[in-house]
């Protein structure tokens, strides 16, 4: 059948086909009914994968003497996993199985069970692939991407949720050298528009960044001595003493004009995605410190540069890699694990059984999941508290045709930025961030107004925006953590929980909250679940790996 559909796809010279036919004209072929599948799926255990299960019990129901199965069916001391073909004799498998309740949901079985089809689930599966082992992918969602999402809307294609990349990323942008993407970027800025006291201002280019250049100065210089090693945990007093704090705090202190402090909480609140008084001050400095203690750097970093076609090509890319089964609307409701597997549950009852799980999906979205066992208090602690998520993204779609502005706002408005995206044939789209999205509960005029204001002579013709935050398998945009959160989040993913290993941008060790940190974090769960499939998995009790070790790769490249 699989030869069948792969000549079809290919769509062969005629003579290919005549030999296909041929070649499959001495197969003794076998129907896949339910009672099959059902033998297959008692077959499958932590060394064996779906598709091997398949063949030998379609090898035992017409009483086959031996079965070779390829793949990594078991592992070898000391040298991972054994990719030779296995011979099978007759009767060394366990004994068929039959369902009692031939009415429920057939389970289906993988190596490896990722939960999430995000960017950093995509990554792990690819990973998973490349050394050997099968992968099964289920997301909540109609499409894959998670908050990577290239849409088209008014007009215009935009990335509705993460957009932006830099060289200064290292993880993500060995992805875009890997799939040869070409680089966008925003239009240049050509003049600048800032409220301050609900008074407007208007400048040159730089005249915003130069009127917080100071105060931001003095912050950045703090961040190396917090964070030497960015992409290490951190155990510096500095650390320590900013991880109390949170953004807010710190601007309090800082010896500038209530003026400069104003304009200051509406730069951090964007880059926040909510109010700066619930972020914490270490984040911050570790966003800086990883663009060398410059905050003009950090800001190109965060806003300037784009996927030419949109960054949903990348996890595209990363699902032709992967070669995964893929299951859409696949809905999680509970994780069980037991010593010798893991058991997904959707919240319509359909079953995966897996040898691990990585479960890819944002910190504010786990509550939705029940895990059995439960993590241990750290982890449960950290996902009970929950990240700040209140802010929005709107793009806006102008009659008119405008020159590149950036405006920034105060924390008194409804919105603290605006930029133009796109310049059209029939007008500009922008794109407005707000730090509380209850703004939009009535619809845009609110932030229509402040657009207005800012932009004399403008009319708005339409708008839409997707509610991240209020989006119940994200419950977020990007994630801030609460002061003594910054480096919590990371060490969760550093300790699987037996069977089951966090993954996503909020627990990345560098850029959490960025499509970097999602890449990041996809490579180190890849790793853990080898471990764990292979056998050499590390008690959840265990301490965590070295920060400047990772841990080696079990299995074939």
């Amino acid at each position: 059948m699989e030869v069948s559909r792969a000549t079809a796809l290919a769509n062969p010279a005629p003579q290919v086909r005549r030999d296909t036919a041929l070649l499959l004209g001495s197969c003794l072929l076998i129907d896949l009914t339910d009672a099959l599948l059902r033998d297959a799926a008692g077959l499958a255990s932590a060394s064996v994968r779906t598709l091997d299960a398949l063949h030998l019990a379609s090898a035992l129901r017409i009483e086959a003497d031996e079965f070779v199965a390829y793949g990594p069916l078991r592992p070898v001391p000391g040298e991972g996993v054994d990719p030779s073909p296995m011979l099978v004799e007759r009767g060394s498998a366990s004994p068929l199985t039959s369902d009692p309740n031939p009415q429920r949901a057939i389970p289906m079985r993988t190596d490896c069970a990722v939960v999430g089809a995000g960017v950093a689930g995509l990554v792990a599966a690819r990973e998973l692939r490349r050394a050997g082992y099968s992968t099964t992918v289920v997301e909540a969602r109609n499409r894959i991407g998670g908050r990577v999402w290239t849409h088209e809307a008014l007009g215009a294609g935009a990335d509705r949720g993460a957009t932006f990349i830099h060289w200064t990323q290292p993880h993500v942008w060995a992805e875009f050298t890997r799939y040869g993407f070409g680089l966008d970027q925003r239009p240049p800025a050509e003049r600048s528009v800032w409220s301050i006291g609900g008074e407007r201002h208007e400048g040159g280019a730089a005249a915003y960044s130069d009127l917080i250049a100071d105060a931001l100065d003095a912050l950045a210089r703090e961040s190396i001595p917090a964070f030497p090693r960015p992409h290490d945990f951190s155990d510096e007093p500095a650390f320590e003493a900013a991880d109390a704090l949170s953004l807010a705090d710190r601007i309090a202190d800082l010896e500038i004009s209530a003026a400069v402090k104003d304009a200051l909480h509406g730069f951090w609140s964007v880059h926040c995605n909510g109010w700066c008084e619930a972020g914490a001050y270490s984040h911050a400095l570790h966003w800086l410190a990883l663009c060398g203690g410059s905050w003009r750097l950090f800001g190109e970093a965060a806003s300037r540069y784009k996927v030419e076609g949109g960054l949903g090509q990348l996890p595209e890319r990363l699902m032709a890699d992967a070669q995964a089964d893929v299951r859409l609307e696949f809905d999680v409701a509970s994780i069980e694990q037991d010593e010798d597997q893991v058991l997904v549950r959707s919240s319509d009852g359909e079953e995966l059984r897996a040898g691990a799980a990585i479960v890819a999906v944002p910190l504010n979205a786990l509550p939705r999941i029940d895990f059995t066992p439960d993590f241990e208090a750290p982890t449960r602690g950290l996902i009970d508290e929950g990240a700040p998520a209140g802010g929005f993204k709107l793009f806006l779609k102008l009659r008119e045709r405008i020159d590149s502005y950036v405006c920034m706002g105060s924390a008194e408005q409804p919105i603290m930025f605006a930029r133009l995206e796109a310049d059209l044939a029939d007008g500009s789209v922008i794109s407005c961030y707000g730090a509380d999205r209850a703004v939009l509960a009535d619809g845009p005029d609110a932030v229509i107004s402040v657009v207005e204001e800012w932009l004399p002579g403008v009319h708005v013709k339409d708008s839409w925006w997707h509610d991240w935050c209020g989006d119940e398998l994200s419950g977020e945009a990007w994630r801030i953590p609460r002061p003594g959160q910054t480096q919590r989040s990371a060490r969760a993913a550093e300790q699987p929980n037996g069977r089951v290993v966090l993954a996503g941008a909020d627990v990345a060790r560098g850029w959490t909250g960025y499509l970097d940190g999602a890449v990041e974090s996809g490579h180190r769960a890849a790793r853990y679940a080898t471990q764990i499939i292979a056998g050499r998995s590390r008690s959840n009790t265990a301490p965590a790996p070295a920060a400047t070790k990772d841990m080696p790769l079990i299995g074939p490249r």
